[in-house]
């Protein structure tokens, strides 16, 4: 490998030197402040090596990666994402575990699998990027050890993360055995005789089916409400957003692409697990009573919104699916970044997840209110927030590809979106429930609630002026 090549490299090799470096400092002195001040500024100088990699893109780092604007759009917002979920659990572990350090080692480690496969040309880089993802969320979903849901959901999450990498592994090695190629550029050129061979056609079906599972897709979706339930609220964060973005960039790098004949088989799948997700989604979150399985159902839906952008063109396709991603992604972190400040101040074990913990928030803690309405109204997809946008151009891609009943079924579930949301962010401004006012203490912690101002100040932004992103989008799809 040449200079430049580590240069291209620069960002991956930071988080894993970083995931070392505090290690060692848990083996000299444990100490939770220091893992963070380590893992936060590693985070921030692997965001900047960013723009190091990118001074030598485009570039082949041997067969295995290809560094690009693309693939370095999604390794700067898999790290932005993990940074953000890092800065807003600090006083949530603190409060949850004595010696919460290895926590931040398995975060950096499962960044770095995300930006793995947001990079990847190759099944092998793939796969590889895949497992050390899922290897460090094993361990992160059930961190918490006194209680016992995060157990269950840890193990519920390492057979079903197992089972669908299995399928991952043999669709790759369908497809190799009919094409002698390992190569998703050489897969996504395939000829329309070669990707009709059955073999073929399993192998891709098998791969898609992995995919469908990272992205929370129906019917791959059953693991994701009761992981993110299970799970502690910084990593229901985390696997909503940095477990997601690594994926995506490679669909949109091979998988949307005009005229292949691997993207048109694909097409009737796409249609149905869209509109199945979509539907499902929304549907399963209208009865929840708990605001981070409704998080998760929500996430479902909206990747299912997402879903209808592969049905357009290529350049569409890649700008909705970056433009919709960083809007769900900022209202994801700032809805779960709520629910943790206000987990922070329940007593040991207990998070604020039932949405009776939410109502007359507004009376008790106007700024986390305000903060979680916007999330809620952009999550929403109502005007003047950059959700509102991100759908928007999600129903351009649909017409472009002129799936009009894909497009019913779009606003008719968006419609009962609209409701549950706002079903919460109504209730944070009724008269609070007494019982729930008592139970909480509430911990002052300026840095991490302007943060959350930042997410939510970013989403009305970018619906009110989104032509800066838009504009880094063109550069990408350039």
């Amino acid at each position: 490998m040449t200079s430049s090549d580590f240069a291209a490299l620069s960002p991956l090799l930071a988080l894993a030197l970083a995931s070392i470096a505090v290690m060692l400092s848990i083996a000299v002195h444990r100490r939770h402040s220091v893992s963070l001040g380590l893992s936060g500024g590693a985070l921030i100088l692997s965001f900047a090596c960013v723009f190091i990699a990118r001074s030598v893109a485009p570039r082949d780092a041997t067969i295995l990666f290809r560094v690009d604007t693309l693939g370095l759009f999604y390794v700067a917002l898999a790290i932005g994402c993990a940074a953000i979920v890092v800065a807003l659990g600090y006083s949530y572990l603190a409060r949850r575990e004595s010696h919460p350090e290895e926590y931040y080692i398995l975060v950096l480690i499962a960044t770095a699998g995300a930006c793995v496969m947001a990079i990847s040309t190759h099944f092998v880089s793939f796969y590889l990027g895949l497992e050390i993802l899922s290897v460090a969320q094993y361990g992160l979903v059930a961190y918490l050890r006194r209680d016992p849901r995060g157990t269950e959901a840890g193990l519920k999450y390492l057979v079903l993360a197992a089972s669908s990498a299995a399928f991952l592994l043999f669709g790759m090695a369908l497809v190799y055995a009919e094409l002698g190629t390992m190569q998703f550029a050489d897969l996504a050129k395939a000829s329309p005789e070669q990707v009709q061979n059955h073999v073929v056609l399993l192998g891709v079906a098998m791969m898609f089916c992995s995919i469908g599972f990272k992205l929370s897709i129906v019917p791959f979706h059953y693991w994701t409400s009761d992981i993110y339930e299970g799970a502690p609220v910084s990593i229901a964060a985390f696997a909503a957003t940095v477990g997601k973005a690594g994926v995506l960039a490679l669909v949109v790098r091979y998988f949307a692409v005009d005229d292949a004949p691997v993207s048109e088989s694909l097409q009737g799948l796409v249609v149905v697990t869209s509109a199945a997700s979509m539907i499902v989604g929304n549907l399963l979150a209208l009865i929840q009573t708990n605001i981070k399985r409704l998080l998760a159902y929500s996430s479902i839906a909206h990747m299912g919104y997402l879903s209808v952008a592969f049905l357009a063109s290529s350049s569409t396709a890649r700008d909705t699916v970056g433009f919709y991603f960083v809007t769900y992604s900022l209202a994801t972190l700032a809805a779960f970044g709520v629910v943790m400040r206000l987990s922070a101040g329940f007593h040991r074990g207990k998070d604020a997840e039932a949405l009776a913990d939410y109502r007359g928030l507004y009376r008790q803690r106007p700024a986390l209110a305000l903060i979680l309405a916007v999330s809620l109204i952009s999550l929403a997809g109502i005007p003047l927030t950059a959700g509102f946008i991100g759908k928007l151009y999600a129903v351009f891609a649909g017409a472009e590809g002129q799936h009009w009943a894909l497009l019913i079924i779009l606003a008719l579930s968006s419609a009962i979106g609209a409701y549950y949301y706002l079903r919460i962010a109504v209730g944070l401004f009724l008269a609070p429930d007494p019982v729930v006012e008592s139970s909480a203490r509430w911990f002052p912690e300026t840095g991490a609630q302007l943060l959350l101002g930042a997410l939510a100040l970013a989403l009305v932004i970018l619906g009110l002026y989104p032509a800066p992103l838009l504009a880094l989008l063109d550069m990408l799809s350039s």
